[in-house]
């Protein structure tokens, strides 16, 4: 699977195009596991979510699909490909975050990154 990101139009981005050659997109291939994963992260399912749904899908034990998702997960917010959304008690209002993953966060593609 091929993940394409346009390049965000920004002040700074428009600045930084007067100094560096900046590709108005950039194009990621995933493997057949990081399809796996990006597809599990719609905003609905949580971190915990994707990793049991990753084992079941690749018939592994929790203990070896735990690291595998969570360092995937971590590489794609990295890229800022995904987003974390801390889990919400009833009425809370909750700001995506970036950093590592927590297994109660929900994960999703950040709006207006990549297309589908």
């Amino acid at each position: 699977m091929e993940i394409t990101v346009r390049r965000a139009d920004t002040r700074l981005a428009r600045l930084l195009s007067w100094f560096f050659v900046l590709p108005p997109i950039k194009k990621f291939t995933l493997d057949r596991l990081g399809t796996i994963v990006w597809d599990l992260c719609d905003g609905r399912r949580n971190v915990e979510e994707v990793i049991r749904k990753f084992g079941e899908v690749e018939h592994l034990e929790r203990e070896r699909s735990e690291p595998a998702v969570l360092q995937f997960l971590t590489l794609l917010s990295g890229r800022r490909l995904v987003s974390f959304m801390p889990a919400r008690k009833a009425g809370e209002v909750s700001p995506h975050r970036s950093g590592p993953a927590r297994q109660a966060d929900k994960v999703s593609p950040l709006d207006g990154g990549p297309a589908r």
